[in-house]
């Protein structure tokens, strides 16, 4: 496994020569402050999400501060680095669509990711005992705990949606992408994110 520094300067170089080889090559920008902090070290921060292992970026950008404070030193704070990250999600796309992958033969990659599904505001969980029945119960997302769904979704690529699947939230996300494995092309590709990580389902989540 590569160390941290070596992993940093990787992403880095992804990044950068993702933004050069750009059609706009960086001009589109609307001001004409050129900032220390350069977007392709925006870019490569949020990159190391993978590296870690993490489940926010809050948490990769502290630890890529706390490992390598050199790497980057006129990176600004969480918020601000947030914000600019948001807004170079057009770049950011540009650049993964160069990025080669090591499969022969791929037909089709598609996105498969989760959403919960709240049957009721937070004030009532104490109380709430809506299609329990049904399996309803409570759950962990980004934004915090809910009662409810979670709702698992397959798309291509180009954003058209294959295939949905409404589970428990005390299912493992995972038997959501086995259910919708089921959907996708012979020989294609799913690309999820780290909630559905662990063993291979099919032969083709990762």
């Amino acid at each position: 496994m590569r160390s941290i520094k070596e992993q940093l300067i990787l992403v880095y170089r992804l990044a950068d020569d993702g933004l050069k080889s750009e059609k706009n090559g960086g001009t589109w920008r609307k001001s004409n402050n050129k900032p220390k902090c350069t977007d392709a070290e925006i870019i490569a921060v949020a990159m190391m999400q993978s590296y870690f292992g993490c489940a926010t970026l809050k948490r990769t950008f502290l630890l890529v501060k706390a490992n390598d404070s050199q790497a980057f030193p006129h990176l600004p704070g969480y918020n601000q680095w947030l914000a600019r990250w948001h807004h170079l999600s057009f770049q950011m796309e540009a650049i993964l669509e160069n990025v080669p992958l090591a499969i022969t033969d791929l037909d089709e990659i598609y996105l498969i990711d989760s959403f919960p599904i709240p049957m009721c505001q937070e004030i009532r969980h104490g109380r709430v005992n809506l299609l329990r029945d049904a399996g309803a119960y409570f759950g962990k997302g980004t934004k915090g705990w809910f009662f409810g769904f979670k709702l698992h979704v397959l798309a291509a690529r180009t954003g058209q949606i294959v295939g949905a699947v409404l589970l428990p939230t005390s299912y493992d996300d995972r038997a959501g992408a086995r259910r919708l494995a089921s959907l996708m092309a012979e020989g294609s590709l799913a690309i999820a994110d780290l909630g559905y990580r662990g063993a291979r389902v099919s032969t083709g989540i990762v």
